[in-house]
């Protein structure tokens, strides 16, 4: 598939930002066709409703970074540069190379809060917002990336959207708790591009919080 201008210039800015991350512009490398497990699941059989509060949920970073915030993962599937975008994300972010690193640090995450919930350990809410929405982030970006099945990436969105529903209560109480994650941390700019990014969102008439509300009944049904 041939990439137009845009298309091009984004990838060499991508490049260009991992090069610096890495330092001495080495790539470790990235794996880029990982085998996966079979899996049966597609998108007809998710409710329509589920998969945009997914989108809802991680609507704030995919707009930050530029990403379409109406895509589970913020690309279409078919859309090559958004597979080689999340995996240099990982590489650069979150020093994930491979599918292997991605779920180990899936399960860590997951593992953290299932302990917090089972136990009622006492956490911040933000930080809580901070971990179950940043679950939802990764594993939608690892379905893109081509680390995790559709299923496996449905299946941890899943978990972690029922659990932000008992954190909080609406779209506005999880912005201002990831903002605030964000803000402790990341750094202070980034946090205030977020506020920003989510009060923009909220003047959108696309905005994917304004088409489902945060109380949806999340229902598994593939």
């Amino acid at each position: 598939m041939r990439m137009n201008r845009h298309m091009q210039g984004l990838m060499i800015l991508v490049l260009g930002h991992f090069f610096d991350r890495a330092g001495g512009g080495t790539l470790r490398n990235i794996e880029r066709h990982p085998r996966l497990p079979e899996d049966n699941v597609s998108w007809r059989d998710v409710d329509a409703s589920l998969r945009e509060w997914f989108c809802a949920a991680s609507a704030i970073n995919r707009k930050a970074n530029r990403w379409n915030v109406h895509k589970f993962g913020g690309f279409a599937k078919w859309n090559p540069l958004g597979g080689e975008l999340s995996r240099m994300m990982f590489a650069s972010s979150w020093n994930i190379f491979s599918r292997r690193e991605l779920i180990e640090t899936i399960q860590d995450m997951s593992e953290q809060m299932r302990d917090v919930f089972a136990t009622q350990k006492k956490m911040p809410k933000y930080v809580m917002v901070w971990q179950l929405q940043r679950l939802i982030q990764i594993s939608s970006s690892g379905y893109i990336a081509g680390y995790l099945t559709l299923g496996e990436a449905l299946n941890t969105s899943f978990v972690a959207g029922k659990r932000l529903q008992q954190v909080v209560s609406s779209w506005d109480e999880l912005a201002e708790g990831y903002v605030t994650a964000y803000n402790e941390f990341m750094d202070e700019e980034g946090a205030k591009l977020r506020a920003d990014v989510y009060q923009e969102l909220k003047q959108d008439a696309s905005n994917p919080c304004a088409l489902v509300p945060f109380d949806l009944e999340l229902r598994k049904t593939w």
